[in-house]
């Protein structure tokens, strides 16, 4: 019965809130992966683009905790 409640408990909706928020965040980063592990191979244009996204991505997750 206790293990009942503690998954209940894990799946109120502040949990569920804040596992929302961060979806399109990890989302983001799982799309953005083969970027940084090709990151060796890219040119320097590419590597002020992908740095300019990653500055806004951080920029847009700061706001959203606020």
């Amino acid at each position: 019965m206790t293990s009942v409640l503690a998954v209940l408990d894990f799946l109120s909706p502040r949990y569920l809130l804040m596992a929302l928020r961060l979806l399109p965040v990890v989302l983001v980063v799982i799309l953005m992966a083969p970027a940084f592990l090709t990151w060796i191979f890219l040119p320097p244009a590419r590597h002020d683009a992908l740095l300019s996204v990653l500055q806004k991505l951080i920029d847009w997750t700061k706001v959203s905790r606020a």
